[in-house]
């Protein structure tokens, strides 16, 4: 028999529960985890895909999907109608087999409450023996997110910023005329035009302090990999560093942290 432990070989983050606003992720992340199980010489591979099939843009992703790994069969399970907007096109292509099959009969759909339990349920137990521990910015370069890429904006540097946007900058760094910076309220629209015309940039990007709440994250080690799941509980922009919960002496290896979309309710 085939037992799961829960611990994957290989894992790509894409930073979300859902597939939606996150369509690159998606499909690079799908590409590269069946070519690493083809590289490992796996006997027969399987891709469970979500089941965002109905709007036309799962339409599209699904499509996508299939003709970047190429299955040789295509299951579709649940009427055959509701599958014909993405298989039709395919119908008459030799390179891929398609079969359409019933659900079984005490098959149930679940409703929202009951998925985000299980959701809930599935991230408690990948937490489970994790520890806070701390990641310093100098280790680190940020993925999806315009911040840990640029260079820190010195003390003074950040007294001129908190003048400019009329509130405290607690961390700023700076591109190629470009400026991204965390503050302590949100900026109007007005300030951050006036901060960018001032500064001479091209674009500001600003966030609040609780961007980075709660925030799920993956960690990247130096052979690109993610190599296991996090969340920022915390941040100190004095000592610069993040205090991230994942396994025990996992930030050790981090070369690279990528920021999700989505964060976690507190567990209080």
């Amino acid at each position: 028999d085939i037992v799961f432990d829960g611990t994957a070989d290989r894992l790509y983050f894409v930073g979300d529960v859902s597939p939606k606003g996150h369509f690159l992720e998606t499909l690079t992340g799908t590409r590269l985890m069946v070519d690493n199980a083809r590289a490992a010489d796996a006997d027969f591979i399987i891709v469970d895909t979500t089941g965002y099939v109905h709007d036309p843009a799962a339409v599209i992703l699904k499509q996508h999907k299939i003709e970047l790994i190429r299955p040789n069969h295509l299951i579709c399970i649940g009427r055959s109608i509701e599958f014909k907007q993405i298989t039709a096109c395919y119908s008459q292509q030799a390179w891929l087999n398609i079969h359409y099959l019933l659900p079984h009969q005490s098959a149930r759909l679940k409703s929202g409450n009951t998925r985000s339990r299980y959701r809930k349920e599935r991230f408690d137990t990948y937490f489970s023996e994790s520890s806070v521990q701390q990641l310093p910015f100098e280790q680190i370069r940020g993925g999806r997110t315009p911040f840990f890429i640029g260079r820190p904006a010195n003390e003074k540097e950040l007294e001129i910023l908190s003048g400019l946007a009329e509130t405290q900058v607690y961390h700023a760094e700076w591109g190629n005329r470009t400026l991204c910076c965390i503050v302590s309220k949100h900026l109007s629209k007005a300030t951050i035009i006036h901060i960018k015309n001032y500064l001479s940039l091209t674009r500001v990007a600003v966030e609040v302090s609780t961007y980075f709440e709660r925030r799920l994250v993956g960690l990247i080690d130096s052979t690109g990999y993610t190599y296991v799941i996090g969340i920022i509980e915390a941040v100190d922009f004095q000592k610069r560093e993040l205090s991230v919960r994942c396994k025990t002496d996992a930030v050790k290896q981090a070369c690279a942290i990528q920021f999700g979309d989505y964060q976690l309710r507190s567990s209080k």
